[in-house]
């Protein structure tokens, strides 16, 4: 049985929508949450793409932003710890562990297994009167 030490909730901006093609994570975000919802840590970081950064329109990110940004490879053990024991949350997680497990691969890392809660799916069943199901709206 995997035991689990509270929650990580992750959020990443990437250069596009297709991590099996080659778009890449260019900020990611974690918060650490006790099993009572208790803010234990959190950090964030701009990433470098090693490519361009995609529609900076949408995420606000310039490619001198990164430039002097960690390659995913460098942050991996971060992120290693971020998940490992944890749940975690994300807004449409199916998206954003794609893009995670897909830079693991690159980095020549296999991403540990983690239990996940998508916070776009249980807005479906939470707030059924939603309208829009973007992360703000909910």
């Amino acid at each position: 049985m995997l035991k689990v030490s509270g929650y990580t909730v992750i959020d990443v901006e990437t250069t596009g929508l297709f991590p099996e093609m080659h778009d890449r994570i260019v900020e990611i975000g974690v918060v650490y949450l006790s099993h009572d919802g208790q803010i234990q840590d959190h950090w964030t970081t701009l990433v470098n793409p090693e490519r361009d950064v995609g529609p900076t329109r949408i995420h606000g990110i310039t490619p001198s932003d990164v430039v002097g940004a960690p390659t995913f490879a460098e942050l991996a053990p971060y992120v290693l710890r971020a998940v490992s024991g944890r749940i975690v949350v994300a807004h449409n997680a199916d998206f954003d562990l794609a893009f995670i497990r897909q830079e693991y691969q690159r980095a020549g890392w296999d991403m540990p297994t983690a239990p996940a809660l998508c916070t776009l799916q249980a807005s479906e069943y939470h707030l059924p009167g939603l309208d829009r199901r973007r992360l703000a709206d909910c």
